[in-house]
């Protein structure tokens, strides 16, 4: 994915922090409305960890992390219109456009590898039966 990236430019066009912002902490703030903070951390390293808990808890925390993934979906939701509405609004001037654009457009990029490519997998340790 870097390399694909980085293919016609530099990988630091695909860095935008106010994308990020919107997507960790719009993510990570509402799951942890959910369930609350302690046990989304507690969900987070559990992930990490695998298969050494009980499977109740390992059940719990599997529920923190889905509605972890799908906050974080939501978020990258929420960045597409974001960035369209600052699109829009600043159509009078092009500067600005490029800007709103880069958040419209990476924050369901950064949903995809965050959710995707990082809480999928913390959370399918934990549903997997201890070997």
């Amino acid at each position: 994915m870097i390399t694909a990236c980085s293919m016609h430019g530099t990988i630091f066009a695909f860095l935008d922090a106010a994308s990020l912002i919107i997507v960790v902490l719009g993510g990570f703030f509402f799951a942890a409305m959910g369930h609350g903070p302690g046990a989304l951390g507690r969900a987070l390293l559990d992930g990490i960890a695998g298969q050494n808990h009980p499977p109740e808890r390992r059940a719990g925390s599997a529920r923190a992390l889905n509605t972890l993934r799908r906050t974080i979906w939501g978020a990258g939701g929420a960045g597409i219109l974001i960035g369209s509405v600052k699109i829009l609004a600043n159509l009078d001037d092009p500067s600005k456009i490029g800007p709103a654009a880069a958040v419209a457009l990476l924050t369901p990029f950064y949903a995809v590898v965050i959710a995707e490519l990082f809480i999928t997998p913390l959370r399918g340790g934990l549903l997997q039966e201890p070997s």
